[in-house]
């Protein structure tokens, strides 16, 4: 029997390891993303290769609309993204594309990025024709852009007005149209692939959690830390949390930490400011009190009797 019991407390090692070693921090969340944009004619619009808007399937007469799209969604996390644009005509040999993508953060901060000739550009076949083409991964932040070298053409709102994007963030109180062709004009069905880079920022913070120990066993006492560094120039306050693992009990924190019940869950959380290109560490205790609720169903264990019969086998 002392066998079997030693074989369960290391079992509970395992699930520990399996289920709670997470946490979160709170940095710079996304509040309001939106792309404003208008295609002449039509327009095919994507974020890291995930389709966000497309014309061609609404009916009516589309070069003349202007779309407001929610991609909140499609930003989930900080990091690099790439806007990527297939816009072409199907009438009127007028080939262009405005737009504006505002990203707004909890903190206040904003991110503008706008049609203005400095994207990555290339032609595209003809979309009457049935000449278009389209690189694997064209749409993706990972894909290599480097031979795009279509001139790019910013141009005034002009007589265009109707179907421009008012917006008094520009001198001229209009978004630019930008074309692959001088004054927009081109074949008729001609087509281009555009692509735009913009990052979210990430929170300054890093963070790393760590364990006391490796293995353990009933009673003993268990210590979990987080280790933190702010890299910005400028102090960061955010708040981590971490629910205790279910079969151990809180015994007790530094740091001034807080202890909420949620439940069946304890959660310990901390609200933390460190000075810039400083770092610190906050730490709790936990008791190994119970064995996981696999050996309180009877059923379960009997099925996997044999596997610890089994392994006590190879023990001797």
């Amino acid at each position: 029997m002392k066998n079997i019991l030693i074989l369960k407390n290391v079992f509970i090692l395992t699930l520990f390891f399996l289920f709670m070693l997470t946490f979160r921090v709170y940095g710079l969340a996304i509040t309001y993303a939106t792309l404003t944009i208008s295609g002449d004619d039509e327009f095919y619009a994507y974020i890291n290769g995930n389709l966000v808007f497309e014309t061609e399937s609404i009916s009516g007469n589309n070069w003349s609309n202007i779309y407001n799209i929610n991609i909140k969604n499609f930003l989930p996390q900080c990091g690099d993204y790439v806007l990527a644009i297939n816009y072409y005509d199907t009438a009127a040999n007028v080939m262009s594309v405005t737009y504006k993508l505002t990203v707004t953060m909890d903190n206040g901060q904003t991110l503008t990025i706008y049609s203005d000739g400095n994207e990555k550009q290339i032609a595209n076949g003809n979309y009457h024709s049935g000449t278009q083409t389209y690189p694997s991964g064209w749409n993706t932040l990972g894909f290599n852009d480097s031979s795009w070298t279509g001139p790019l053409y910013v141009c005034d709102s002009d007589r265009q007005t109707y179907n421009s994007i008012a917006d008094p963030y520009f001198a001229s109180g209009w978004v630019p149209f930008l074309s692959l062709y001088p004054n927009r004009n081109t074949e008729y069905g001609a087509s281009a692939l555009l692509r735009e880079y913009f990052s979210i920022p990430c929170p300054p913070v890093t963070i790393t959690k760590t364990i006391n120990k490796t293995t353990f066993y009933l009673n003993e006492t268990i210590t979990y830390c987080f280790d933190y560094h702010n890299d910005d120039f400028a102090s960061v306050t955010f708040n981590l949390w971490d629910t205790i693992p279910a079969v151990t009990d809180y015994i007790g924190c530094n740091g001034g930490c807080g202890v909420q019940t949620y439940g069946s869950n304890v959660v310990v959380s901390w609200t933390i400011n460190v000075a810039a290109n400083a770092s610190g560490s906050v730490c709790f205790w936990v008791r190994a009190a119970r064995y996981p609720f696999l050996f309180f169903y009877p059923d379960i264990y009997l099925c996997r009797r044999d596997f610890f019969i089994d392994l006590l086998k190879d023990m001797y």
